[in-house]
């Protein structure tokens, strides 16, 4: 079959709707999936994009013919079919979301059973399989097909994160983004002790209300009007499929996704004193500071959820973040779950005193400019050079490459999926972190 090889992604199968997927290619990977995986029942869900439908209803004719039972749980959040497929034992699990993306793309997330995700060389595998229609049934007659409301269960699955009272009745403005949170939203914030109120909250695969990322410039401007309007102790924002979730603090600032994860370790510390906490490796220094001082055990990850993922189940750890908005919870299946990192981080705020600017501030004592993303052509060359001109600090390459000083650090790493380095730098001065930015910039850039 004629596929674009590029949309088999390390993390997921994705590209524009009716140019680089089509259903032709949707019910392929259906079967290829089948073929792959040799799974008897499979869940299936999608986000809100307008072609998730045709998406979804291609894939799920793919497994069927392929001999695979399929459960249709419909519109739902990345996490919720992550945890579908744990709860419920299925072989599998595809969610038809783009994630992120504008709204013209759509693509799908593939995982095994115990929602363990499918990655890296498997999409490439499955992407092979497709390629050359090497397609083979697991069954000799096709599967079936039904449906299934998973609500009630998810919601008192993300509900069960929240177990306290006592705290303040914080004032909490959110951002769904048009996107698939909303099945859920108003279920979930009805049952918590917090006023609130949304913007955005209409799905909608067009996005109308922003764009679907929230950390593309301007998306959150409308979130941070109504923040200052309503005299809100917080704002929460999502993207498209929720599994990314981004707090801003009552001043309308968005706060980072390091910072976060450290003050969630927290929470998760005064609960399970001692316990594993993983981050990512382009985190600020300050996290696994802060966790060891909250008396955990800080585990140094490489980036995305391929790493982070199996990082925390080796070391069973209750929770992890990264930089990204991607949150993770052992108890979850070890899915990164918006909707659970929103009620957990309520659930820490409101037993504050200080608002939320003030606990970022007690925190936040680096300077740091995470994922400065250039074009390169020879990365390997320029990670050796990077390399030789940076000889006499302490080198680790689990990720990219990460060179150590002692008043700064940098991260430099290829991108999955295109030709551009991604610099991560921090520094105990702005000024040391801007300096060092800027010449590794120009080494890099040439």
């Amino acid at each position: 079959m004629q596929v674009d090889r590029s949309i088999f992604k390390t993390y997921d199968i994705r590209g524009i709707w009716g140019q680089d997927v089509n259903e032709e290619i949707a019910e392929a990977i259906g079967k290829a999936f089948a073929t792959y995986l040799k799974p008897k029942k499979v869940v299936c869900g999608r986000d809100v994009r307008n072609s998730g439908p045709q998406f979804q209803a291609a894939v799920v004719r793919g497994l069927r013919r392929m001999g695979v039972d399929v459960v249709d749980i419909g519109l739902v959040t990345s996490d919720a079919l992550y945890f579908a497929v744990g709860k419920y034992g299925f072989d599998g699990g595809a969610m038809v979301t783009a994630s992120h993306n504008p709204p013209e793309w759509n693509g799908i997330k593939l995982t095994r059973d115990r929602a363990v995700p499918i990655v890296g060389s498997e999409n490439t595998e499955i992407g092979a399989i497709v390629a050359d229609d090497a397609y083979r049934p697991v069954a000799t007659s096709a599967g079936s097909y039904s449906n299934m409301d998973i609500a009630p269960d998810y919601i008192a699955q993300v509900l069960s994160f929240h177990n306290s009272g006592g705290g303040r009745k914080l004032r909490v403005v959110i951002d769904p983004g048009n996107g698939t949170a909303i099945r859920f939203l108003s279920a979930i914030m009805e049952q918590l002790p917090y006023e609130w109120s949304g913007i955005n909250m209409q799905p909608d695969g067009s996005f109308p209300g922003r764009n679907p990322n929230p950390i593309a410039e301007g998306a959150l401007y409308g979130l941070k009007q109504k923040i200052l309007e309503r005299r809100a102790d917080v704002g929460v924002a999502f993207d498209a499929d929720a599994d990314r979730m981004f707090f801003m603090d009552e001043q309308g600032h968005r706060v980072l996704g390091d910072v976060l994860t450290a003050l969630l370790a927290k929470e998760f510390l005064k609960k399970q004193p001692g316990a594993p906490i993983v981050y990512n490796l382009i985190c600020s220094h300050m996290v696994p500071e802060e966790i060891t001082k909250a008396g955990g055990k800080p585990i140094r990850s490489a980036v995305g959820h391929a790493h982070m993922k199996p990082a925390m189940r080796q070391h069973e750890a209750p929770f992890g973040g990264e930089i990204s908005g991607h949150y993770f919870f052992r108890d979850h299946f070890y899915a990164d779950a918006g909707l659970v990192a929103m009620v957990v981080g309520l659930e820490y705020l409101s037993h504050q005193r200080k608002p939320l600017s003030a606990l970022v501030r007690q925190i936040d004592r680096y300077a740091h400019d995470a994922e400065v993303n250039s074009k390169v052509e020879d990365i390997p060359g320029r990670l050796a050079a990077l390399k030789q001109r940076f000889k006499d600090g302490k080198l680790d390459e689990t990720d990219g490459i990460t060179i150590e000083y002692p008043t700064w650090w940098f991260n430099a790493r290829p991108s999955n999926t295109e030709p551009l380095l991604r610099l991560s730098v921090e520094a105990k001065t702005q000024a040391e972190m801007e300096k060092r930015r800027e010449e590794l910039l120009r080494l890099i850039r040439g």
